[in-house]
């Protein structure tokens, strides 16, 4: 049986403003997505670090208070049955 060699690390960064919940997202080529990307296992030394080095480089905030709020863990739930991926809503 293979082993992953990737785990995907993505942000939900959440703001409040005049009573109004925003999110932050990032531009891709098809539409809006949460900051994300692979963690280094070389340069990564935890998942949080990872985070906020992905969230600096695609958007260029700092951020301050993380907290991780749940942990995915399916092999299969990030891509439709044809391998894209899948949209959820």
């Amino acid at each position: 049986m293979p082993y992953l060699t990737e785990i995907s690390l993505e942000a939900a960064i959440v703001a409040v403003s005049d009573n109004t919940p925003r999110i932050l997202t990032v531009d891709r080529a098809d539409a809006p997505a949460l900051p994300a990307g692979p963690l280094r296992g070389d340069d990564d030394q935890t998942l949080e670090l990872g985070l906020r080095r992905w969230i600096t480089e695609q958007t260029g905030i700092e951020v301050g208070y993380v907290e991780q709020l749940y942990t995915f863990g399916d092999l299969r739930r990030n891509r439709s049955s044809d391998g894209s991926p899948r949209q959820i809503g």
